[in-house]
């Protein structure tokens, strides 16, 4: 993991002082292709009441592609929950668990809401498992507010961070208008976890999407920032929202996991009287502590101290990057603040709060910077929704949503569920004919080569001869998978599919959609049904992916 330090200045003739801005930047390094970090997960699912059809269902297709990204040595169990509390899957990896799909797609809303009952089944259900060299999680989705056993926010945050304590982190997912934001948002700072907000059926397996790629990629757990001002410096302002802990001389803040290829940011303005010492000032020191993740051995612990040193002079100095991150950190503190006046009833308050933010962005956003020009859409959007009155739960819920990502590390979650990317329309989705190989795509990003295999335990010719001579790997696992002793948790079934990596940005998915010959030499027939359960799982794969699809005519 590595760390990098911005700084600059400025002095505030009125306030007799300089103000010191801080910029630090951990970073993970691109893993490795055979760097992968064991999971042991429970899915934890809301099936009351509320949650019957589109939402249910989203929420079982997630989980079930889900499962399908995981590896022989991880562990999976899944609990539902209403009045009562269920496990549709105890904890397994491999073999053991080759009927998930199955259990999960069979999963039927109930009646009310025992959110701590279902939460408390899967961290129990992940400690029978629970390991040292990986990841240990529970993901709790769920629509409404918890109004059967443990109710109140304090009480379930509690049980979340003693559970943390213990090794086991929390995830929560909030899905709909009516679920607790606050709670969800308590539950998951307390348990190390996230805080997701899904508004649209269609976002729900794009969440457990980013969740999974983040745990498998995991460099890093239990991070920790501790910022210790030196002199006569003191903290003015801390601009990300990371949970923080109390101390007498400190300020500690828990900045969770960090992932391959992701940048956690902590931005910090200190404020230093004109008075003190010329030239190089010491003005704070930066610990950082982490939990290095490194598969089939125990966590390393490392401290890292980072001195924050600046000669400060009238003139100052200014950082661009600094300056840009200013900018996002602020679009997040205007929302809260809009947010703030729409609970106060202030409505006009929120809009012109927004919709002066936007102007002044425009003022100052460098042309072409594609997130800040999408920040000015989305503020002005919600400054004119703020001019028609009370904002109703889904918009207060999606401002709050934005906010929280944008002040921990997460601003690429949002073009998952922004709204103002949406409104734009999306891309059609484009069909190109080529001649050539299909097994050698070209074009840049992820790729998937998809072909059709049949039932009956026959690669076939065609496209996939051409991959078996590009790659083995495919057909063995095919193979496997059809005597059943593949270790992945999907039955081998028409309309299934599988995966397989065959080079770093590379796969090669295997659609089971022909079905046994009708006589004794005759050709497996295509069956459409089948071929179309196939296509829709491989389009939603690709779209969760950013992923272009190669597949012969």
């Amino acid at each position: 993991m590595h760390t990098s330090l911005l700084l600059d200045s400025r002095f505030d003739a009125a306030a007799h002082e300089h103000r010191i801005r801080a910029l630090l930047k951990l970073t993970a390094p691109p893993r490795t292709s055979d760097f992968r970090v064991p999971l042991n997960l429970s899915i934890v699912l809301d099936r009351s009441g509320s949650m019957a059809g589109e939402k249910l269902a989203a929420a079982r297709d997630a989980a079930t592609l889900l499962v399908r990204r995981l590896h022989p040595e991880d562990v999976v169990s899944v609990v539902t929950y209403d009045d009562e509390v269920q496990t549709v899957a105890p904890p397994a990896s491999g073999r053991q668990q080759r009927q998930l799909a199955h259990k999960i797609r069979s999963i039927r809303s109930g009646g009310t809401t025992n959110l701590s009952g279902g939460w408390s089944r899967g961290r129990d259900l992940v400690a029978v498992k629970q390991r040292s060299d990986g990841m240990n999680r529970v993901l709790l989705l769920t629509d409404g507010l918890a109004n059967v056993g443990i109710q109140d926010a304090v009480s379930l945050a509690s049980i979340c961070r003693q559970a943390r304590e213990a090794g086991i982190s929390t995830t929560t997912i909030g899905f709909g208008a009516d679920f607790d934001e606050h709670m969800l948002r308590a539950m998951a700072d307390a348990g190390g976890g996230h805080a997701y907000y899904i508004e649209n059926p269609d976002q729900a397996a794009g969440i457990f999407e980013e969740e999974i790629e983040g745990l498998l990629s995991a460099v890093a757990a239990n991070v920790k920032l501790t910022i210790r001002s030196h002199g006569a410096a003191r903290v003015s302002r801390i601009l990300d929202s990371y949970p923080q802990t109390p101390a007498s001389d400190a300020l500690i803040f828990d900045l969770g996991d960090v992932y391959a290829r992701e940048a956690k940011t902590a931005l910090v303005e200190f404020s230093v009287p004109a008075a003190a010492q010329a030239g190089e000032t010491l003005i704070a020191e930066f610990t950082v502590v982490a939990d290095l993740i490194h598969p089939g051995t125990e966590v390393e612990r490392r401290e890292i101290s980072i001195p924050v040193r600046m000669k400060l002079t009238e003139e100052g100095t200014k950082d661009p990057e600094i300056e840009r991150e200013m900018l996002l950190a602020e679009t997040a503190h205007i929302r809260e603040q809009a947010l703030a006046d729409q609970a106060r009833g202030d409505h006009a308050s929120s809009h012109r709060r927004l919709a002066s933010f936007a102007q002044h962005l425009r003022g100052v956003a460098s042309p072409g910077d594609r997130e800040l020009s999408e920040e000015i859409a989305d503020l002005q959007r919600m400054a004119t929704l703020c001019a028609e009155g009370p904002l109703p739960s889904m918009d207060l819920k999606y401002i709050y949503q934005r906010a929280y990502d944008r002040t921990r590390s997460k601003g690429a979650s949002i073009g998952r569920y922004s709204r103002s990317r949406a409104d734009a329309g999306d891309l059609a989705a484009r069909i190109e004919y080529r001649s050539g190989d299909a097994t050698n795509p070209s074009g840049p990003g992820r790729k998937i080569v998809a072909h059709v295999t049949d039932v009956a335990g026959q690669w076939g010719t065609g496209v996939s001869r051409s991959i078996s001579r590009r790659w083995s790997e495919p057909e063995r696992v095919y193979q496997t998978w059809f005597c059943g002793d593949a270790p992945v948790p999907i039955p081998f079934e028409l309309g299934e599919l599988q995966f397989v990596r065959v080079e770093p940005e590379l796969y090669v998915a295997t659609m089971v959609a022909k079905d046994v010959p009708s006589h004794p030499g005759a050709p497996p027939q295509v069956r459409y049904d089948a071929l179309d359960k196939s296509l829709s799982l491989l389009k939603d794969q690709a779209l969760m992916w950013g992923a272009s699809v190669h597949m012969p005519r």
